[in-house]
């Protein structure tokens, strides 16, 4: 047993696991006695509840739960008890991933000591952590791979055994509500809007060549020009903190949203850096607001997906187009022009600013995510109105309408109304907290609005006192990109247009191959139910659809212009017929009709799949085709 123990700790300490300083402190077993058995197999016994850790004949009840799920790529367990329903799951080839919470690094001591999972720890194809260890980051980055969001819809967390739904209930909930939070903050980081999205398409495409003549984001982060960044949003909170911000401007890195220029600019305070990123036309009205005078000195960092109006009303100062993580941007690798804005919100932007630039202190201020006591929205002063968002109706959004809903309040005092849209900014803020919080400490000085897990909570006047007004800021040069790099870039791009457009016509045409075939091979299904359905198509007809299906799925998932282009651009459409469509491969069937029926269902199912993606590429090609610069390709425009 000692060897074996000793065998696992050592992958343990290769992969960097979070168990290792843990066990490490653990001599012997106190809490739980290992019971040896007549027939050689031990029991484990809490002598503080006094109950073993299974009743009798329980074990054998919760294999044959497990049964049902034998088709499942990822299981999810809370518990790892004596290990033997983790032993017996690992014997299907087809769980490609088994995830572990347990709560007790004692039992997990006794199991590392009974049974050898090495090799399995090794490869990732077992992880075993603690409660405390999975974090909100760390469950969006169980998640957030592409195999493992797809299963969302059959996404469930199973007890290793009734001793912990009696004893650790709590935190099995609180295992739970964090897997949840972390797919619906996938599944909404994803998004929903292939309009959005091709929006976004059509304007980074048609902005590539004022991106790479315009200084790199890779020279403006290494100029950090004060010890503290304070972060500007237009919260309800805002105008209070206003006449603060103004004593401190000399001696802070401010960084301002889009919408809180014009309201700085009126109070007399001139921001550092000013960040935008929404797609549509009516941001540019937050520079529009401002004279090109009211411009000057400042950095404007603007998304490459953005729209020309943007551009067009920023006539001071410096801007930059850096691109946001995305397929469409991540294709062109151009990495020095720097990838940030990977939220939905410009203050997440901001954020990320912050912490590329290298700040070790980081503060929010307006960032409330909620409605103000009076039910205002935004700021005095904010362009759109302070009611710009009431009773959850958007009017500067064509009068979109929000959940209303209750968050933790600030300070933790009780609740504090906000909407369903900020709690999504809100997610993504709490996991650049986390993802930053080694290297930077993120400071809410809001005083007010929405708590915000991983920052620390401090009036404004105090962060000023502590951080701030120590010697002035210095102004921010950025440098002009040479000609040798200009020309080294448009000649990038090019390529990188020319084999977008030659192999996206020839995936999409292979598309349209596949489609059309199980297109025919469908029409037996028309206008008849499942029964006839069965009947209607012969055996070998079914295989051969099942291999088309097979051949095409793996061209497209092979395909380098889909992976590094199209899939972010599809996702948007796909993403729930992707759902749909692991639910039906990990339904387990144990009968010839059943069989079929979930054959038939997975055929219907890619037809309509296929005929999405193909217009996808056909649409996104087309866009390409036409917003494709000029004065990169050499022709006119169509």
């Amino acid at each position: 047993m000692e060897n074996q123990y000793h065998k696992n700790l050592a992958i343990l300490q290769e992969i960097d696991s979070p168990l290792c300083p843990r066990l490490e402190k653990i001599d012997e077993n106190k809490r739980y006695r290992l019971d040896q058995m007549e027939d050689g197999k031990y029991k484990i016994f809490d002598t503080q509840s006094t109950v073993y850790l299974y009743g009798h004949d329980e074990k054998g009840a919760i294999l044959e739960h497990f049964k049902q799920y034998r088709e499942y790529l990822y299981l999810y367990l809370f518990g790892i008890a004596d290990g033997e329903l983790i032993s017996r799951l690992l014997e299907n080839t087809k769980h490609q991933q088994i995830i572990v919470i347990e709560p007790e690094i004692e039992l997990i001591f006794i199991v590392l000591h009974l049974i050898d999972i090495s090799d399995v720890m090794k490869s990732k194809r077992l992880v075993i952590l603690q409660p405390e260890d999975l974090t909100f980051q760390r469950g969006i980055e169980i998640v957030i791979n592409e195999n493992v969001r797809f299963y969302a819809k059959v996404f469930y967390l199973h007890s290793a055994a009734e001793y912990y739904l009696e004893h650790y209930l709590e935190s099995y909930r609180g295992a739970l509500e964090i897997y949840l939070k972390s797919f619906e903050h996938v599944i909404t980081a994803f998004g929903n809007n292939i309009q959005d999205a091709m929006l976004g398409l059509r304007h980074h495409v048609k902005n590539l060549y004022r991106m790479v003549e315009h200084p790199r984001y890779r020279d403006f982060i290494k100029h950090q020009n004060s010890k503290l960044a304070v972060i500007v949003s237009t919260g309800p909170s805002l105008a209070k903190q206003l006449p603060l911000l103004k004593e401190a401007a000399p001696y802070i890195t401010i960084i301002s949203v889009d919408a809180s220029f014009p309201i700085l600019v009126r109070y007399g305070i001139k921001p550092d850096i000013v960040v935008s990123m929404e797609r549509d036309e009516p941001t540019a009205k937050f520079f529009q607001e401002t004279s090109q005078e009211e411009q000057e000195g400042i950095i404007f960092i603007c998304a490459s997906l953005q729209h020309q109006a943007v551009f067009d009303a920023i006539k001071g100062g410096t801007t930059l187009l850096a691109m946001r993580p995305l397929g469409v941007s991540l294709y062109f690798e151009l990495q020095d022009y720097g990838y940030v804005g990977g939220g939905m919100s410009a203050a997440n932007m901001a954020h990320e600013v912050a912490f590329h630039m290298g700040y070790e202190k980081c503060a929010f201020i307006g960032q409330d995510l909620a409605y103000g006591k009076d039910g205002t929205s935004h700021s005095k002063g904010h362009v759109y109105g302070e009611d710009q968002i009431k009773d959850g109706i958007d009017t500067a959004d064509n009068n979109a309408r929000y959940e209303t809903i209750l968050i933790p309040a600030y300070g933790g005092d009780g609740m504090v109304e906000s909407m369903i849209f900020w709690e999504v900014f809100l997610r993504f803020i709490e996991q650049t907290i986390e993802q930053s919080c080694t290297v930077m400490e993120t400071i809410n000085a809001t005083e007010g609005g929405a708590r915000i897990h991983g920052s620390t909570e401090m009036p404004f006047s105090d962060v000023l006192k502590l951080y701030a007004l120590e010697a002035p800021k210095k102004e921010i040069h950025v440098d002009k990109i040479s000609a040798k790099e200009h020309k080294k870039n448009l000649k990038k791009i090019k390529e990188k247009l020319t084999i977008l457009m030659t192999e996206g016509v020839e995936l999409q045409n292979k598309i349209d191959k596949s489609f059309l075939l199980i297109t025919e091979a469908c029409k037996v299904f028309e206008n008849i139910g499942m029964d006839e359905a069965i009947e209607a198509m012969d055996t070998d007809t079914t295989i051969q659809m099942l291999d088309e299906i097979s051949s095409i799925r793996e061209t497209i998932m092979t395909s380098r212009v889909y992976r590094d282009f199209f899939a972010s651009l599809a996702q948007s459409m796909l993403y729930q017929q992707e759902l749909d469509l692991a639910e039906i491969k990990v339904r387990y069937v144990d009968n010839p009709r059943d069989n079929q029926i979930k054959a038939i269902q997975w055929i219907l199912a890619h037809r309509y799949w296929l005929f999405t993606l193909s217009g996808i590429i056909h649409n996104s090609l087309e866009i390409v085709e036409i917003e494709a610069p000029k004065e990169i390709m050499g022709k006119e425009k169509h």
